[in-house]
């Protein structure tokens, strides 16, 4: 477990006088940011912990994700792909999901969020959109997004569809993830 999570875990005065358990965390995007391999040991870790800390109580981790934005495929990417990728945002929140839902110890999951949303950012600027034709129902498509800011198009990009609903990598990914889990 990450020094930070450990620390507070250990710290928090009040986790046995609650019913259950929960984490929020990012593993491999906050903490260890570009490793998808780091939630694998940093769930194991901290549901562990839980279990053996307060055996009586359930576990659930009630907030965990990674972001990515629409435009950025970045299939020509290496493994994991890029930070910001929906290739990335994919291989991180499906090890999330694999992991979380393959543990006996965990009662619940909820992933952040089901569809990216408009933050109010001032130090991002909004991606420059390409020409558009004049019909709402066409998603627009962005021709460069600046990722050097922390919420790229001036959006929370944590959803498996984004803000037009459109469904990315992640979304397929979890569908069959969550299918496969509820059949086993």
């Amino acid at each position: 477990m990450s020094r930070d999570s450990c620390f507070a875990l250990h710290r928090d005065v009040c986790i046995a006088y609650e019913d259950v358990i929960s984490f929020n965390a990012y593993p491999g995007w906050y903490d260890h940011a570009g490793n998808v391999t780091f939630p694998l040991e940093d769930w194991s870790n901290r549901v562990a912990w839980a279990a053996s800390s307060f055996p009586e109580k359930p576990v659930t981790v009630s907030e965990t994700g990674g972001g990515g934005v629409y435009e950025w495929t970045n299939t020509s990417s290496p493994f994991p792909g890029l930070y910001w990728s929906q290739a990335y945002q994919n291989n991180l929140v499906s090890v999330d999901a694999t992991v979380i839902l393959n543990n006996t110890h965990v009662s619940a999951l909820a992933l952040w969020q089901m569809a990216d949303i408009k933050v109010a950012n001032e130090n991002c600027v909004e991606c420059p959109y390409l020409p558009h034709p004049n019909n709402l129902s066409v998603p627009w498509d962005c021709a460069y997004v600046d990722v050097s800011c922390g919420r790229p198009k001036r959006e929370h990009n944590k959803g498996s569809v984004d803000y037009w609903r459109r469904p990315k990598l992640v979304y397929s990914s979890l569908t069959q993830i969550f299918l496969d889990n509820a059949q086993n």
